[in-house]
Protein backbone atom coordinates (compact mmCIF):
# COMPACT_ATOMS: atom_id res chain seq x y z
CA UNK A 1 0.00 0.00 0.00
CA UNK A 2 1.17 3.59 -0.97
CA UNK A 3 1.97 6.18 1.91
CA UNK A 4 -0.87 8.56 1.90
CA UNK A 5 -0.94 12.29 1.23
CA UNK A 6 -0.56 14.52 4.49
CA UNK A 7 -2.57 17.33 5.61
CA UNK A 8 -1.82 19.87 3.75
CA UNK A 9 -2.45 18.11 0.21
CA UNK A 10 -5.69 18.64 -1.39
CA UNK A 11 -8.96 16.69 -1.76
CA UNK A 12 -8.01 15.61 -5.67
CA UNK A 13 -4.12 13.88 -4.97
CA UNK A 14 -6.12 12.38 -2.29
CA UNK A 15 -8.48 10.75 -4.62
CA UNK A 16 -6.07 9.79 -7.32
CA UNK A 17 -3.69 8.07 -4.94
CA UNK A 18 -6.61 5.97 -2.68
CA UNK A 19 -8.66 4.94 -6.17
CA UNK A 20 -5.56 2.56 -6.83
CA UNK A 21 -5.42 1.05 -3.54
CA UNK A 22 -8.69 -0.22 -3.67
CA UNK A 23 -7.84 -2.09 -6.91
CA UNK A 24 -5.14 -3.85 -5.34
CA UNK A 25 -6.71 -4.87 -1.89
CA UNK A 26 -6.66 -8.69 -1.33
CA UNK A 27 -9.41 -10.86 -1.36
CA UNK A 28 -10.60 -12.64 1.71
CA UNK A 29 -11.67 -11.67 5.56
CA UNK A 30 -9.20 -9.13 6.06
CA UNK A 31 -10.31 -7.27 3.05
CA UNK A 32 -12.38 -5.39 5.47
CA UNK A 33 -9.71 -3.73 7.43
CA UNK A 34 -7.92 -2.13 4.43
CA UNK A 35 -10.98 -0.70 3.35
CA UNK A 36 -11.76 0.73 6.74
CA UNK A 37 -7.99 1.92 7.00
CA UNK A 38 -8.08 3.53 3.20
CA UNK A 39 -11.62 5.41 4.09
CA UNK A 40 -10.79 6.40 7.35
CA UNK A 41 -7.49 8.39 5.78
CA UNK A 42 -9.23 9.99 3.49
CA UNK A 43 -11.91 11.16 6.41
CA UNK A 44 -8.79 12.35 7.56
CA UNK A 45 -7.58 14.16 4.77
CA UNK A 46 -11.06 15.64 3.81
CA UNK A 47 -11.17 16.86 7.23
CA UNK A 48 -7.88 18.47 7.33
CA UNK A 49 -8.60 20.09 4.01
CA UNK A 50 -11.49 21.69 5.55
CA UNK A 51 -9.63 22.36 8.82
CA UNK A 52 -7.36 24.24 6.52
CA UNK A 53 -10.04 25.88 4.57
CA UNK A 54 -11.48 27.29 7.95
CA UNK A 55 -8.29 28.77 9.28
CA UNK A 56 -7.68 30.55 6.10
CA UNK A 57 -11.43 31.70 6.55
CA UNK A 58 -10.90 32.80 10.28
CA UNK A 59 -7.38 34.58 9.35
CA UNK A 60 -9.23 36.51 6.57
CA UNK A 61 -12.03 37.45 9.04
CA UNK A 62 -9.53 38.28 11.63
CA UNK A 63 -7.52 40.64 9.27
CA UNK A 64 -11.01 42.18 8.24
CA UNK A 65 -11.44 43.06 11.78
CA UNK A 66 -8.34 44.69 12.38
CA UNK A 67 -8.87 46.83 8.86
CA UNK A 68 -11.98 47.62 10.55
CA UNK A 69 -10.93 48.73 13.91
CA UNK A 70 -8.45 50.49 12.47
CA UNK A 71 -10.74 52.15 10.30
CA UNK A 72 -12.89 53.29 13.40
CA UNK A 73 -9.64 54.30 15.03
CA UNK A 74 -8.66 56.75 12.36
CA UNK A 75 -12.48 58.05 12.44
CA UNK A 76 -12.74 58.50 16.24
CA UNK A 77 -9.36 60.54 15.86
CA UNK A 78 -10.28 62.40 13.44
CA UNK A 79 -13.54 63.43 15.22
CA UNK A 80 -11.97 64.16 18.00
CA UNK A 81 -9.83 66.72 16.13
CA UNK A 82 -12.32 67.66 14.52
CA UNK A 83 -14.05 68.79 17.88
CA UNK A 84 -10.91 70.09 19.01
CA UNK A 85 -10.92 72.19 16.24
CA UNK A 86 -14.25 73.57 16.63
CA UNK A 87 -13.70 74.04 20.45
CA UNK A 88 -10.69 76.38 19.44
CA UNK A 89 -12.44 78.54 16.98
CA UNK A 90 -15.32 78.58 19.17
CA UNK A 91 -13.26 80.16 22.02
CA UNK A 92 -11.54 82.51 19.36
CA UNK A 93 -15.06 84.10 18.28
CA UNK A 94 -15.99 84.04 21.74
CA UNK A 95 -13.13 86.55 22.74
CA UNK A 96 -13.38 88.46 19.86
CA UNK A 97 -16.91 88.87 20.41
CA UNK A 98 -15.79 90.12 24.02
CA UNK A 99 -13.31 92.57 23.17
CA UNK A 100 -15.91 93.76 20.68
CA UNK A 101 -18.03 94.32 23.39
CA UNK A 102 -15.86 95.69 26.18
CA UNK A 103 -14.57 98.24 22.77
CA UNK A 104 -18.17 98.96 21.91
CA UNK A 105 -19.10 99.55 26.40
CA UNK A 106 -16.27 101.66 26.89
CA UNK A 107 -16.85 103.84 23.53
CA UNK A 108 -20.53 104.03 24.77
CA UNK A 109 -19.33 104.86 28.62
CA UNK A 110 -17.17 107.97 27.30
CA UNK A 111 -19.67 109.05 25.42
CA UNK A 112 -21.98 109.40 28.04
CA UNK A 113 -19.93 110.90 30.23
CA UNK A 114 -18.94 113.65 28.21
CA UNK A 115 -22.99 114.43 26.79
CA UNK A 116 -24.59 113.29 29.60
CA UNK A 117 -21.69 113.76 32.18
CA UNK A 118 -22.43 110.13 34.56
CA UNK A 119 -20.41 107.21 34.78
CA UNK A 120 -21.93 103.86 35.83
CA UNK A 121 -19.93 101.47 37.71
CA UNK A 122 -21.27 97.99 38.40
CA UNK A 123 -20.10 95.71 40.60
CA UNK A 124 -21.31 91.66 39.84
CA UNK A 125 -21.91 91.15 44.04
CA UNK A 126 -22.53 92.76 47.35
CA UNK A 127 -20.45 94.99 49.34
CA UNK A 128 -20.00 96.26 52.42
CA UNK A 129 -20.70 99.14 54.42
CA UNK A 130 -17.27 99.85 55.25
CA UNK A 131 -16.42 99.31 51.52
CA UNK A 132 -18.65 102.10 50.43
CA UNK A 133 -16.78 104.39 52.67
CA UNK A 134 -13.61 103.43 51.26
CA UNK A 135 -15.00 104.01 47.67
CA UNK A 136 -15.59 107.86 48.88
CA UNK A 137 -12.89 108.37 50.35
CA UNK A 138 -10.43 107.19 47.32
CA UNK A 139 -12.87 108.97 44.79
CA UNK A 140 -12.80 112.33 47.06
CA UNK A 141 -8.48 112.27 46.62
CA UNK A 142 -9.17 111.16 42.75
CA UNK A 143 -11.13 114.45 42.05
CA UNK A 144 -8.57 117.24 44.36
CA UNK A 145 -5.63 115.72 42.54
CA UNK A 146 -7.15 115.16 38.80
CA UNK A 147 -8.79 119.00 39.19
CA UNK A 148 -4.95 120.19 40.52
CA UNK A 149 -6.00 121.10 43.79
CA UNK A 150 -3.02 118.70 45.02
CA UNK A 151 0.10 118.70 43.16
CA UNK A 152 0.03 115.09 43.47
CA UNK A 153 -1.63 111.93 44.77
CA UNK A 154 -2.67 111.72 48.27
CA UNK A 155 -0.37 109.10 48.80
CA UNK A 156 2.56 110.76 47.33
CA UNK A 157 1.68 113.83 48.70
CA UNK A 158 2.41 112.05 52.67
CA UNK A 159 5.11 110.26 51.34
CA UNK A 160 6.39 113.85 50.58
CA UNK A 161 5.47 115.88 53.59
CA UNK A 162 7.03 112.42 55.66
CA UNK A 163 10.34 112.66 53.84
CA UNK A 164 10.28 116.62 54.32
CA UNK A 165 9.79 116.71 57.94
CA UNK A 166 12.86 114.03 58.16
CA UNK A 167 15.51 115.53 56.41
CA UNK A 168 14.66 119.49 57.99
CA UNK A 169 16.27 118.33 61.22
CA UNK A 170 19.48 117.34 59.19
CA UNK A 171 19.60 120.73 57.55
CA UNK A 172 21.95 123.20 59.84
CA UNK A 173 22.24 126.79 57.84
CA UNK A 174 20.08 128.41 55.29
CA UNK A 175 18.96 132.12 53.87
CA UNK A 176 16.26 133.55 55.79
CA UNK A 177 14.30 133.41 52.44
CA UNK A 178 14.63 129.98 51.75
CA UNK A 179 13.30 129.14 55.11
CA UNK A 180 10.62 131.81 54.77
CA UNK A 181 9.44 129.67 51.42
CA UNK A 182 9.72 126.39 53.11
CA UNK A 183 8.17 127.06 56.08
CA UNK A 184 5.14 128.70 54.04
CA UNK A 185 5.15 125.29 51.92
CA UNK A 186 5.03 123.22 54.34
CA UNK A 187 2.43 125.04 56.30
CA UNK A 188 0.33 124.68 52.97
CA UNK A 189 1.09 121.43 52.80
CA UNK A 190 -0.01 120.41 56.47
CA UNK A 191 -2.95 122.01 56.54
CA UNK A 192 -4.24 120.59 53.36
CA UNK A 193 -3.31 117.06 54.90
CA UNK A 194 -4.84 117.51 58.50
CA UNK A 195 -7.89 118.68 56.58
CA UNK A 196 -8.18 115.88 54.43
CA UNK A 197 -7.24 113.43 56.72
CA UNK A 198 -10.20 114.67 59.05
CA UNK A 199 -12.61 114.55 56.52
CA UNK A 200 -11.53 111.19 55.62
CA UNK A 201 -11.72 109.88 59.76
CA UNK A 202 -15.27 111.65 59.83
CA UNK A 203 -16.67 110.03 57.02
CA UNK A 204 -15.42 106.20 58.68
CA UNK A 205 -17.40 107.52 61.35
CA UNK A 206 -20.40 108.70 59.69
CA UNK A 207 -20.76 105.48 57.51
CA UNK A 208 -20.90 103.30 60.61
CA UNK A 209 -23.55 105.26 61.97
CA UNK A 210 -25.96 105.10 59.00
CA UNK A 211 -26.88 104.09 55.12
CA UNK A 212 -25.20 106.81 52.81
CA UNK A 213 -27.09 106.56 49.57
CA UNK A 214 -25.16 110.27 48.23
CA UNK A 215 -22.43 112.14 48.54
CA UNK A 216 -21.67 115.71 46.98
CA UNK A 217 -18.54 117.80 46.52
CA UNK A 218 -18.82 121.31 45.80
CA UNK A 219 -15.69 122.87 44.47
CA UNK A 220 -15.54 126.84 44.68
CA UNK A 221 -17.90 129.45 44.93
CA UNK A 222 -20.53 128.46 47.64
CA UNK A 223 -23.01 126.01 48.43
CA UNK A 224 -26.01 127.93 46.50
CA UNK A 225 -23.76 128.32 43.32
CA UNK A 226 -20.45 126.37 43.56
CA UNK A 227 -17.95 125.99 40.19
CA UNK A 228 -18.11 122.48 40.24
CA UNK A 229 -20.46 119.54 41.16
CA UNK A 230 -19.81 116.08 41.82
CA UNK A 231 -21.90 113.31 42.63
CA UNK A 232 -21.05 109.73 44.05
CA UNK A 233 -24.06 107.98 43.88
CA UNK A 234 -24.84 104.86 46.07
CA UNK A 235 -27.97 104.12 45.95
CA UNK A 236 -28.32 100.82 44.05
CA UNK A 237 -25.45 99.17 45.65
CA UNK A 238 -26.51 96.36 47.42
CA UNK A 239 -24.51 95.83 50.77
CA UNK A 240 -24.29 92.51 52.83
CA UNK A 241 -21.71 91.63 55.40
CA UNK A 242 -19.07 88.42 55.33
CA UNK A 243 -16.73 86.97 52.84
CA UNK A 244 -18.90 86.41 50.49
CA UNK A 245 -18.64 90.26 49.70
CA UNK A 246 -16.65 91.11 46.47
CA UNK A 247 -12.97 92.69 48.13
CA UNK A 248 -12.48 95.95 47.79
CA UNK A 249 -9.44 95.99 46.12
CA UNK A 250 -10.82 94.61 43.13
CA UNK A 251 -13.77 96.63 43.05
CA UNK A 252 -12.03 100.00 43.30
CA UNK A 253 -9.81 98.61 40.65
CA UNK A 254 -13.10 98.42 38.60
CA UNK A 255 -13.75 101.54 39.86
CA UNK A 256 -10.56 103.62 38.32
CA UNK A 257 -10.31 102.10 35.40
CA UNK A 258 -14.17 102.99 34.39
CA UNK A 259 -13.43 106.47 35.40
CA UNK A 260 -9.83 106.34 32.77
CA UNK A 261 -11.95 105.19 29.92
CA UNK A 262 -14.72 107.19 30.88
CA UNK A 263 -12.39 110.04 31.26
CA UNK A 264 -14.97 112.37 33.57
CA UNK A 265 -12.23 114.27 35.35
CA UNK A 266 -10.48 115.71 32.89
CA UNK A 267 -10.24 119.15 31.74
CA UNK A 268 -8.61 121.09 29.05
CA UNK A 269 -8.85 124.35 31.11
CA UNK A 270 -6.13 125.41 33.51
CA UNK A 271 -7.44 124.56 37.19
CA UNK A 272 -7.40 127.10 39.32
CA UNK A 273 -7.28 126.59 43.47
CA UNK A 274 -10.68 126.64 45.00
CA UNK A 275 -12.03 125.13 48.60
CA UNK A 276 -13.80 121.75 48.42
CA UNK A 277 -16.85 121.30 50.66
CA UNK A 278 -18.32 117.37 51.53
CA UNK A 279 -21.67 116.90 51.75
CA UNK A 280 -23.47 113.51 52.66
CA UNK A 281 -27.49 112.29 52.73
CA UNK A 282 -27.75 110.25 55.88
CA UNK A 283 -30.38 109.35 58.04
CA UNK A 284 -31.79 112.79 60.19
CA UNK A 285 -31.40 110.91 63.77
CA UNK A 286 -27.97 109.39 63.01
CA UNK A 287 -26.26 110.86 65.83
CA UNK A 288 -23.50 112.02 64.04
CA UNK A 289 -21.95 115.21 65.71
CA UNK A 290 -19.30 116.38 63.18
CA UNK A 291 -21.23 117.37 60.44
CA UNK A 292 -23.42 119.84 60.34
CA UNK A 293 -27.02 118.78 59.29
CA UNK A 294 -28.72 121.11 56.37
CA UNK A 295 -32.13 120.98 56.54
CA UNK A 296 -33.32 123.34 53.72
CA UNK A 297 -30.43 122.49 51.25
CA UNK A 298 -31.16 121.52 48.06
CA UNK A 299 -28.68 120.51 45.16
CA UNK A 300 -27.75 123.51 42.29
CA UNK A 301 -29.64 122.63 39.31
CA UNK A 302 -27.95 125.78 37.37
CA UNK A 303 -24.30 124.08 37.50
CA UNK A 304 -23.74 121.29 35.35
CA UNK A 305 -23.49 117.94 37.72
CA UNK A 306 -21.08 115.09 37.06
CA UNK A 307 -22.08 111.99 38.47
CA UNK A 308 -20.37 108.70 39.74
CA UNK A 309 -23.24 106.48 39.95
CA UNK A 310 -21.98 102.68 41.82
CA UNK A 311 -24.43 99.62 41.51
CA UNK A 312 -24.80 96.30 42.21
CA UNK A 313 -26.02 94.31 39.33
CA UNK A 314 -28.76 92.20 40.18
CA UNK A 315 -28.85 88.77 38.62
CA UNK A 316 -25.32 88.45 41.00
CA UNK A 317 -27.35 88.66 43.93
CA UNK A 318 -31.04 87.80 43.48
CA UNK A 319 -31.31 86.33 46.98
CA UNK A 320 -29.64 89.12 49.01
CA UNK A 321 -32.25 91.53 50.60
CA UNK A 322 -32.29 95.20 49.50
CA UNK A 323 -33.28 98.24 51.94
CA UNK A 324 -36.04 100.26 50.85
CA UNK A 325 -35.06 104.00 52.43
CA UNK A 326 -37.61 106.20 53.85
CA UNK A 327 -36.31 109.53 51.83
CA UNK A 328 -38.30 111.85 54.22
CA UNK A 329 -36.01 110.94 56.87
CA UNK A 330 -32.48 111.53 55.12
CA UNK A 331 -31.08 115.29 55.39
CA UNK A 332 -27.72 116.55 54.04
CA UNK A 333 -24.75 116.99 56.61
CA UNK A 334 -22.26 119.15 55.61
CA UNK A 335 -18.52 119.17 56.72
CA UNK A 336 -17.53 121.88 58.85
CA UNK A 337 -14.02 121.73 57.27
CA UNK A 338 -13.45 122.96 53.88
CA UNK A 339 -10.41 121.32 51.77
CA UNK A 340 -8.70 124.33 50.71
CA UNK A 341 -6.41 123.22 47.47
CA UNK A 342 -2.78 124.45 47.49
CA UNK A 343 0.21 123.96 44.48
CA UNK A 344 4.20 124.28 44.90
Amino acid sequence: MKDLPTSTQNLEEADVTIAPTLLNVPDGSNSHGYTGEIVGLAGKTAGAEKESKCSEHEFGASKDQVNIAKKNENITVSSCSSLENMHARHCNMTADKQQFNTAESDTEMARRAKEEGIVSVVFRGTVTQEGCCRFVSEILKCILYQRQQLPMTYDQLVYSQKKRQDSKADKDVVSGRQVNLADVNERKCEKTLQDLEEVLHQLEVLFSLSTVPRVLLLMGGSLVLPKEIYEINLEALVLESGDQCLRVSSCLRQLFRTLFVADLLSDSRPGRLMPTTVLVLAHRDCGVGWFHPKLRFKVPTSVKKQTIALCTDPCSCRNASTDILDWQEYVWFQAPTTIKGFCN
